[in-house]
C-alpha cells in the first residue's frame, strides 16, 4: 500500500488499540484474568485483528478530503582520482543530486471520503533516473569545433528522465465484506516465501535508506541497532507489481483473498540465456536507436503476471492456511517489439532489435513459470510458531522456430522478418518441489519465565529449506538461477544479490538449516548466533560462485549514476570505456555473449560476455563478483574457447585436438541456438565410455557406449547443458555472531549510548566442512571474514551520532585469469574477458600453447571503511541524515601475483617487463560524503 494508506492504517490502529486497552482493563480490575495473559492472547491473533482493525478504515471522517505526501533530496560527493580504473573515472561524480536515480523526489496523495462505507486515495510520485550511458564520439562537431561527449547522459540523448509513479484506488466496506482495489504503481504484495516474498536481511543503521518509513530517530535506532531487525509494519516481505490489485479487508468465515493481474520487475537476468525475451538483455542493452519499452519507463506489454492467494485464519487455533498461485505468459507479438526504421511502413520497414541482439537464430524461446503453493502460518503452542510452505513448480519453455533449412544461415533477413518464425514448440518440465519450515522457540511466553532459566539458551529459531533442481519461481526468496553463493552473505544494505531477489538466501538446488540462538538480555540490546550448513541436492550445481561486497555494495551502486548495467545487466564495464583502466575480473563462465553497442571503442556492434562470466556486477543497493574455480587451465581454456563461433580445430584426429585426462575431444565450435547448449563436441576416447557432464553417452541407434571412433564420418555430436563450467555438490557454511548493547547506564548516561558490532565468516567448499577461517583447503572454493563496528550515542532522543568500522575478506586459490605472454613464456599483462572481443583463435592451432595463457590468479580483497555521521529530527516530520565514509579497495591477490610475475621477468639490467602503471590496477579509494533531507507532510 501506498505511504498515505499506510497514514490512515496507522490512525485506524490507534483507535483500535485504544478501545482494546479499554477492553483489557475491565477483565483486569474485574480479576478475570492478568493484564499480562490478555496481551499475551491478543499478540498470538494479529493476523485476526489486523484485518478487524483494517475494516475501520471505512470509518466517516470529519474531513472528507485529505493531502499527505513525502519528500527528499540526497546530495553525495566522491572522487576516485585520476590514478582509478577508467570505468570508476568515468563515473567519478563530485556533486550528483539523488542517492541512486530511482527514488520519488516528490510524493504527494490524496484521501476522499465521499460516504461512510468509501474511501478513495490517488498518488502521484515524481522521480529522476539516468537510465544508461551515451557517446556522443559519432557525432559532428558544432560551428566552434566542440564535440559534445558525456558520461552522465541517457540512451535517447535525454540527460536526464523525469518518471511519473501514479496510482489510485477505491476501499468500499459492505456488511458481508470489505475490499480495496488499487491500479497503478506500485502494488506492494506478499503471498508466501516460494511464492511471492521477499526475506529480512540484516540491515545496519549506517545505510539510512530511501524508503525509510516515517518514524523518530528513536525508533529507527531501535530496530537497527537495538534489535538487530526490523519487525512489525516496518518489515515487509512484499514485492512490488504494477497493474489491478483487488485484496479482501475482511471476508466472512475469517477468509482473506487477493488477486493481482499487471506487469513487474526483470528477474532472470543473471541466467544464462540465448534469446529469452523475458531477459532484460533484450529490452535495454542493445543498438543504437530509441527503445520504447525501456527508455521511459519501467515493463513492457508482452508479458504479464497472475497472482492468487486465499487464505483462512482461525485454523488449527490461531494458525492461518494458505492456498497460492503465480503464473506469468506471454504475448507471440514480442516478436515484432523495438523495430527499427519506421515502423509505420510495414513489417519489412526496419530491423527488429530483438532478433538482431542475438544475431537472427532460427530458434527464439521464451519462459512461462507457474508455481502452486500451500503454507501454513502461525502460533503451536504458547512457546512455538511455525512458518511452512510446501510449492510445486511447473516451467514452461516456448520456442519460436523458423522451420526453413534454406534460410539456416540467413541471420539478417530472420532479423527483418519475425513472421518466419511460424513454427511453436512447447517443452514443460515435471512438477519440481521445494519447501520451507521456520520454527520459532521463545521461552520467554512460558509463565514463570525469569533470565536465568536454561531454556533461555535454546535455540530461537530453525530454518529448515529444500529448493529443488530446476524450481523456478521468479518473485519468491529463492534465487531462480543454477549458481551458488555463501549462504548468509547476501545481506548488502537492502539484501540485494545475485538477481532481482530481495535479501534471497536460498537458490536453486540447494537444501540446508540455520540454527539461531538469541537470547534475551536483560536490558536494551540484542545478542544473536547464527550457524548454518547448506549444500547441492544434486552433483550437477554448476561451479559458477558470486560473491557480494557487504561493507561496500550500497555505496559503489551509487557510484554509476551513468550506466545501465548497474540494475544487474551484464558487467560494468560493459557500459564505459575499456581500457588499461578496465576492471581486471577472474574468468567466469565465459562461453555465452550478447551484442550490444556501449562498450566497442569503434563505436559498432560488439559482443559481450553473459549473465555468468566473471566480473564486477552491480545491482540494486549492491556490488558484487562473479568466478568459476576451474580445475585445471584446459577447462577455462575450453569454456572461453566456445564464445568464438569463427574458431575451430582441425580436421586431423592426431592434429588441432584437446585432450583432458586422457580424453580426446575435437569440435566445430558452432554455437546452437537451445535453451541449454555449449557445443558440438566429437570425442575420440581410448580410456573408457565418453562422459559429458558426469553421464556416460551411448549411441542414439545402438544404445552403446561410445568408445573409438576410427573415422571422422561415424562420430556422434553431443553438447553439454553446463557450457564446460565444472559441475558438483557444493557445501556452504556459516557463522554469524551480532550484537549490539546499550551501556548508557553503566556510565551513567542518561541517552542510549550503544556499542554493535557484527561478524561473519562465510565459505564455499566441495565438501562438508563444519567451519573454515582460511581458503586454503584442497576443497575450500571461496572464504569470507567480515567485521562490522557501530557505536552511536543519542546526544538527544531526537538526534543521533553514529560511528563506522569495517573489514571484508574475500579469498579464493581456486580463480584464474587470461594472461598475455612474451616469446620467452613470460606473463606481459592480463586481459579483461571482456574486452577479448570476437578476435579468432585461428582455423589451427595448438591448444597446449593457447592454455598455458590460463592461469591461477587468487582471490584476496581487502576493503576497509571508517566513517562518522548523524540522524537528526530536526522538526517533528523532516530529517537530515549525514555521512563521511573513507573507503578503500584493493586486490591483494592480483597485486601478489602482478609482483611475482615482475620479478620473474625481470631483464638482465633489473627492469621488469611489466608496464608500471598495471600494478594495482584493481585498487581504489575515495571518500564519500553525503547529506539526506527527508520529509513527511
Amino acid at each position: 500500500m501506498a505511504i498515505f494508506s499506510k497514514r490512515v492504517i496507522r490512525a485506524a490502529r490507534a483507535a483500535a488499540l485504544a478501545a482494546c486497552a479499554v477492553g483489557l482493563t475491565l477483565p483486569f480490575a474485574a480479576g478475570a484474568e492478568s493484564l499480562s495473559d490478555r496481551v499475551d492472547e491478543l499478540s498470538r491473533s494479529l493476523d485476526y485483528l489486523d484485518q478487524r482493525v483494517q475494516s475501520t478504515l471505512m470509518s466517516g471522517g470529519s474531513s472528507p478530503i485529505s493531502f499527505s505526501g513525502e519528500a527528499r533530496l540526497k546530495m553525495q560527493y566522491h572522487n576516485f582520482g585520476f590514478d582509478a580504473p577508467e570505468f570508476m573515472q568515468a563515473d567519478r561524480s563530485y556533486l550528483q543530486s539523488g542517492w541512486e536515480g530511482n527514488e520519488n523526489l516528490f510524493r504527494l496523495g490524496m484521501i476522499a471520503r465521499p460516504s461512510r462505507n468509501t474511501i478513495l486515495y490517488a498518488k502521484i510520485g515524481l522521480q529522476h533516473t539516468m537510465t544508461g550511458n551515451r557517446s556522443y564520439r559519432d557525432m559532428t562537431p558544432d560551428e566552434d569545433g566542440f564535440l559534445p561527449y558525456q558520461y552522465r547522459n541517457d540512451k535517447v540523448q535525454n540527460s536526464i528522465t523525469i518518471h511519473e509513479d501514479l496510482s489510485a484506488g477505491i476501499a468500499v466496506r459492505t456488511r458481508p465484506a470489505s475490499f480495496m482495489i488499487s491500479l497503478g504503481n506500485t502494488l506492494w504484495t506478499e503471498a508466501s516465501p516460494l511464492t511471492v516474498w521477499k526475506d529480512q536481511p540484516r540491515i545496519f543503521a549506517w545505510e539510512y535508506l530511501p524508503f525509510e518509513v516515517e518514524q523518530p530517530i528513536a525508533r529507527y535506532y531501535e530496530y537497527k541497532i537495538a534489535r538487530g531487525e526490523m519487525t512489525g509494519p516496518a518489515a515487509w516481505n512484499k514485492r512490488p507489481f504494477n497493474g489491478l490489485n483487488v485484496e479482501s479487508i475482511n471476508l466472512p468465515l475469517d477468509l482473506y483473498a487477493n488477486f493481482v493481474y499487471g506487469t513487474f520487475e526483470r528477474f532472470d537476468n543473471i541466467e544464462r540465456e540465448f534469446i529469452d525475451f523475458g531477459n532484460d538483455l533484450g529490452y535495454a542493452d542493445g543498438m543504437d536507436v530509441v527503445f520504447p519499452e525501456k527508455s521511459h519507463g519501467v515493463g513492457d506489454s508482452y508479458r504479464h503476471l497472475i497472482h492468487g492467494r486465499l487464505a483462512k485464519s482461525k485454523m488449527f487455533g490461531n494458525m492461518t492456511l494458505g492456498l497460492n498461485y503465480l503464473g506469468i505468459n506471454y504475448r507471440d507479438d514480442v516478436l515484432y517489439a523495438n523495430v527499427s526504421g519506421n515502423p509505420e511502413v510495414g513489417l519489412n520497414s526496419g530491423t527488429y532489435l530483438l532478433l538482431t541482439e542475438f544475431r537472427g537464430y532460427d530458434t527464439v524461446f521464451y519462459k512461462q513459470p507457474h508455481v502452486f503453493s500451500l503454507d501454513l502460518r502461525g502460533p503451536l503452542s504458547e512457546r512455538f510458531s511455525i512458518h511452512a510452505d510446501l510449492a510445486f513448480g511447473v516451467l514452461d519453455t516456448v520456442k519460436l522456430i523458423d522451420p526453413n533449412e534454406d534460410r539456416r544461415t540467413d541471420y539478417e533477413g530472420r532479423a527483418g522478418s519475425p513472421m518466419w518464425y511460424e513454427d511453436k514448440a512447447v517443452s514443460r518440465t515435471g512438477f519440481t518441489p521445494a519447501a520451507y519450515l521456520r520454527l520459532n522457540y521463545d521461552p520467554s511466553q512460558s509463565s514463570g519465565w525469569q533470565h536465568t532459566d536454561w531454556r533461555n539458551f535454546m535455540p530461537k529459531e530453525i530454518d529448515i529449506a529444500y529448493i529443488g533442481e530446476g524450481f523456478y519461481s521468479p518473485f519468491s526468496f529463492a534465487v531462480p538461477m543454477d549458481g551458488f553463493f555463501a549462504f548468509g552473505a547476501n545481506m548488502v544494505g537492502a539484501g540485494k544479490f545475485a538477481a532481482r531477489g530481495e535479501g534471497s538466501p536460498y537458490t536453486q538446488n540447494m537444501t540446508g538449516v540455520n540454527l539461531t540462538f538469541n537470547p534475551t538480555l536483560p536490558g536494551y540490546g540484542h545478542f544473536r548466533v547464527s550457524y548454518g550448513q547448506h549444500m547441492n541436492i544434486t552433483e550437477d550445481g554448476r561451479d559458477l560462485l558470486f560473491f557480494p561486497y557487504r561493507l561496500h555494495g550500497a555505496d559503489m551502486f551509487s557510484f554509476f549514476h551513468s550506466s545501465y548495467n548497474r540494475w544487474g545487466n551484464g558487467l560494468i564495464d560493459n557500459s564505459v570505456q575499456r581500457g588499461a583502466g578496465t576492471y581486471r575480473g577472474r574468468l567466469g563462465d565465459e562461453s555465452f555473449v550478447h551484442m550490444t553497442s556501449w562498450n566497442s571503442a569503434a563505436g559498432g556492434i560488439d559482443r559481450v560476455a553473459g549473465p555468468g562470466a566473471g566480473g564486477l556486477r552491480s545491482d540494486f543497493l549492491s556490488m558484487y563478483e562473479g568466478f568459476v574455480p576451474y580445475r585445471n587451465k584446459e577447462e577455462a581454456a575450453i569454456n572461453f574457447l566456445s564464445r568464438h563461433s569463427d574458431a575451430h580445430f582441425g580436421r586431423d584426429p592426431n592434429v588441432g585436438f584437446i585432450e583432458i585426462d586422457g580424453r580426446r575431444y575435437m569440435s566445430n565450435l558452432s554455437t546452437i541456438a537451445n535453451t541449454n547448449r555449449a557445443l558440438y563436441f566429437y570425442a575420440f576416447d581410448d580410456h573408457g565410455p565418453l562422459i559429458i557432464d558426469g553421464q556416460p553417452q551411448r549411441d542414439p541407434e545402438t544404445g552403446l557406449l561410445i568408445r573409438d571412433r576410427d573415422t571422422l564420418n561415424n562420430m556422434v555430436p553431443y553438447t553439454t547443458t553446463s557450457g564446460w563450467v565444472p559441475t558438483s555438490r557444493k557445501h556452504t557454511f556459516n557463522l554469524e555472531l551480532d550484537a549490539a548493547y546499550d551501556i548508557g547506564s553503566w556510565v551513567g548516561y542518561k541517552n542510549d549510548l550503544f556499542i554493535g558490532g557484527y561478524v561473519g565468516f562465510n565459505g564455499v567448499s566441495r565438501s562438508f566442512t563444519p567451519l573454515a577461517f582460511s581458503a586454503d583447503g584442497d576443497e575450500t572454493l571461496l572464504y569470507s571474514t567480515y567485521v562490522r563496528f557501530e557505536p552511536a550515542v543519542a546526544l538527544r532522543k531526537n538526534f543521533y551520532i553514529i560511528g563506522l568500522l569495517g573489514f571484508e575478506n574475500w579469498r579464493s586459490n581456486k580463480s584464474w585469469m587470461m594472461v598475455q605472454k612474451n616469446g620467452d613464456g613470460l606473463v606481459t599483462g592480463v586481459n579483461n574477458p571482456t574486452s577479448t572481443g570476437d578476435e579468432s583463435v585461428g582455423d589451427r592451432f595448438s591448444f597446449t600453447d593457447f592454455s598455458n595463457r590460463f592461469v591461477q590468479v587468487p582471490i584476496n580483497s581487502r576493503d576497509f571503511a571508517y566513517g562518522i555521521g548523524f540522524d537528526w529530527d530536526m522538526l517533528s516530520r523532516v530529517g537530515l541524515h549525514g555521512r563521511v565514509k573513507w573507503m578503500s579497495h584493493e586486490d591483494r591477490g592480483l597485486n601478489d601475483q602482478y609482483e611475482a610475475w615482475r620479478v620473474e621477468g625481470l631483464r638482465e639490467d633489473g627492469t621488469s617487463v611489466f608496464n608500471p602503471q598495471a600494478a594495482g590496477n584493481n585498487d581504489w579509494n575515495t571518500w564519500v560524503v553525503s547529506f539526506e533531507v527527508k520529509t513527511w507532510f
